[in-house]
């Protein structure tokens, strides 16, 4: 089998802690030319006695322009008029910190456009391309990218170019929402970023199901320990589920607004982890917004780990890790979730008993230890080829979380499309990646 993302542990990965930060990944600059703004209509530039309310890029004729974030079309028009539009798309597009912005696409060559009102697009998706003077409203070739406040209002007046000095304030600078003054043109070097644990999780999610109400089920498990989630990487693959996390007591408001966004009321919300991890106060919440909660946990995290597994449909294959430690896990999780094969979580010393007595009601015919000795004992696999004579058990591992999650990637995975990196030092963003892999 051919795998097409993987995730990579690395030592540190670091964004500056500011509101670009928190929209990388998110949003891109619509042109792959260089983000070079002309002088003279940057944002806030007087021109004529009035203010430029976006910013210009030049670029030939013909450029295509892409589509910045995630949003719904909500107008493709065609106004001809001296020093008017041409070609216009408005976009309405919300972030992971639940503003709304409608992003502006102005000076395109209205033949070209590529999408229709109503249209769900994806950051990196071609709306058209830049028209000549004869079809952008009688302009030198250029865009106008503009970011506006808000929803969409159906008055396409609302969307000037230019205005007073007072409706600056209706609109941000494009390089607040664009982390970078480059282009970004392939959409897997962009990272996928929040202010905290909870936001990257929802910007992920974004990712994964940028259509709101395209996702099938949500899982939400603690940001506050890592066992659980490890556990749900594959029910999330079989559900077409983003991973969110949650505080034990409340519910994020990164976390609320995402999962609003991600799927439809009455939808599945499986919640991972025991009421001393989860609390009914958080299961009664989620149940209050309209969604069909449903809490798979056990006494402990090896238990947690069975009970979600149970949930599975059978599989000859098992992938088994460290209860004790995150990275082991995560390594597998993008393979295991591929496979349908469960994840197990044990005991790094002994055979946890959920775990022996899950192995023994499915027979597995393969099973996978990931990690070393220091992770998962001899004496844990010694039980577990004791239980199953007839299985092959095969340890996967290096010298340490590094060259294990390598190990893993070169043993199930060739030749990758896409690659995810995720810190090998902290867990609650790998716990993301590993589900978005």
């Amino acid at each position: 089998m051919r795998f097409k993302i993987i995730l990579l542990l690395v030592v540190g990965v670091s964004l500056a802690g500011s509101a670009a930060a928190s929209l990388a990944g998110i949003w891109q600059f619509p042109l792959e030319t260089d983000w070079d703004i002309d002088p003279e209509f940057r944002f806030g530039s007087a021109y004529a006695g009035t203010t430029h309310l976006g910013e210009d890029v030049a670029a030939p004729a013909g450029t295509p322009v892409f589509a910045a974030a995630n949003g719904t079309v909500k107008l493709t028009a065609n106004f001809p008029g001296y020093h008017d539009w041409g070609g216009l798309i408005l976009i309405e597009n919300q972030n992971v910190t639940g503003s709304v912005v409608v992003s502006l696409y102005g000076h395109l060559d209205s033949r070209s456009f590529g999408v229709v009102p109503g249209q769900t697009v994806n950051r990196g998706q071609m709306l058209g391309r830049l028209g000549d003077s004869s079809r952008n409203g009688q302009w030198k070739p250029h865009i106008h990218f503009g970011l506006r406040k808000g929803y969409y209002q159906s008055s396409p007046w609302v969307y000037r170019g230019f205005g007073s000095g007072g409706e600056l304030s209706n609109w941000h600078p494009a390089h607040t929402y664009v982390p970078a003054r480059a282009a970004v043109k392939e959409v897997s070097r962009v990272p996928i970023a929040g202010r905290n644990r909870y936001e990257t999780a929802a910007a992920a999610s974004q990712w994964q199901y940028p259509a709101a109400g395209s996702a099938g089920a949500v899982i939400i498990a603690s940001g506050e320990r890592y066992q659980d989630a490890l556990a749900g990487t594959v029910l999330a693959q079989l559900r077409r589920a983003p991973l969110l996390l949650t505080q034990a007591h409340q519910v994020p408001m990164e976390t609320v607004n995402e999962l609003t966004r991600a799927i439809t009321p009455g939808a599945p919300v499986y919640l991972i982890g025991g009421p001393d991890v989860v609390s009914p106060q958080v299961s009664d919440y989620l149940g209050s917004l309209g969604y069909s909660v449903e809490r798979l946990a056990g006494l402990t995290a090896p238990e947690t780990s069975t009970v979600v597994a149970e949930s599975l449909p059978s599989s000859s294959t098992v992938f088994v890790a460290s209860s004790r430690s995150f990275a082991d896990g995560l390594s597998a999780g993008a393979p295991a979730a591929e496979l349908g094969a469960p994840l197990l979580l044990t005991e790094p010393d002994r055979l946890s008993h959920s775990v022996g007595s899950f192995l023994q009601s499915r027979q597995p015919g393969q099973i996978y230890l990931v990690g070393g000795e220091a992770a998962l004992s001899y004496a844990v696999s010694e039980q577990i080829k004791d239980l199953l004579p007839a299985a092959a058990v095969e340890r996967l591992s290096g010298y340490d979380r590094y060259a294990t999650n390598r190990f893993v990637n070169e043993r199930f995975i060739s030749a990758p499309k896409v690659i995810t990196i995720a810190s090998g030092e902290r867990y609650q963003d790998a716990l993301v990646g590993s589900v978005l892999a």
